[in-house]
């Protein structure tokens, strides 16, 4: 139905109760904040809202970053506070284990400023790389709804004697020509444009559609491997 939606809901609680809701939620389609953000009220002044506010803040700047991701990015705050005081952002093996438990949480940097440290869903039963990413799930819904009206537009209503497989395959390819454009698929060393294994098939009144798509998501990690050697001189 075309009906795809992310909720980005919020939290005010303990801290293991904030973990036991995200938890039993487990969607990849709800992100969960917990803390608390100071940012500037109606009157002007800077205020402490509740973590809905929190909530709007990752929303608002997923559909402003379109394919980018909203980790590692500046929020515009002026602070962040988990309101039951047992979390602290600054406690690694405590970021981690909210991570684990699929909270979306904010970080105070080292060098200034706030940001997100992952975009972690409520989604737990796996490491899936999509369902585990409200960036990775977003793109895909944007392809996956995209292709399906563009490819409903151009053919559904048709006659099988005035179009072909072979001509529905080319509109699939341009399709995802503008997905790449758009940078929500990548280029991949199996894949160059960003997709393969693109197949139509006609029967009857029916046109199935598949395809693999390489979604194009964010970089989490820097893995970075030391060789350590001794000094030899000579002379």
């Amino acid at each position: 139905a075309r009906r795809n939606r992310q909720a980005f809901l919020s939290i005010r609680d303990t801290y293991t109760n904030d973990k036991t809701v995200s938890a039993n939620l487990a969607s990849s389609r709800s992100a969960v904040a917990f803390q608390d953000v100071k940012d500037v009220g109606g009157d002007g002044s800077v205020d402490q809202f509740q973590p809905w506010m929190n909530a709007v803040k990752a929303a608002s700047m997923q559909a402003a970053g379109f394919y980018r991701a909203i980790f590692n990015k500046g929020i515009d705050i002026s602070g962040v506070v988990q309101a039951a005081g047992d979390f602290n952002d600054q406690d690694d093996s405590a970021v981690e284990d909210g991570l684990n438990a699929g909270l979306l949480i904010i970080r105070r940097n080292e060098t200034g400023g706030f940001g997100y440290v992952s975009d972690q869903t409520t989604y737990g039963k796996d490491n899936n790389f999509v369902y585990n990413s409200i960036q990775a799930t977003y793109a895909a819904d944007i392809v996956a709804l995209t292709t399906a009206q563009r490819m409903e537009k151009a053919f559904v209503g048709q006659s099988v004697a005035d179009i072909s497989a072979s001509l529905a395959l080319m509109t699939l390819e341009a399709i995802m020509g503008d997905m790449m454009r758009l940078k929500l698929i990548a280029a991949s060393d199996d894949a160059p444009l960003g997709f393969k294994n693109a197949k139509i098939k006609i029967s009857g009144p029916t046109m199935v559609v598949s395809i693999e798509i390489k979604i194009a998501g964010a970089i989490y990690f820097i893995q970075i491997t030391f060789a350590v050697t001794q000094v030899t001189q000579s002379a």
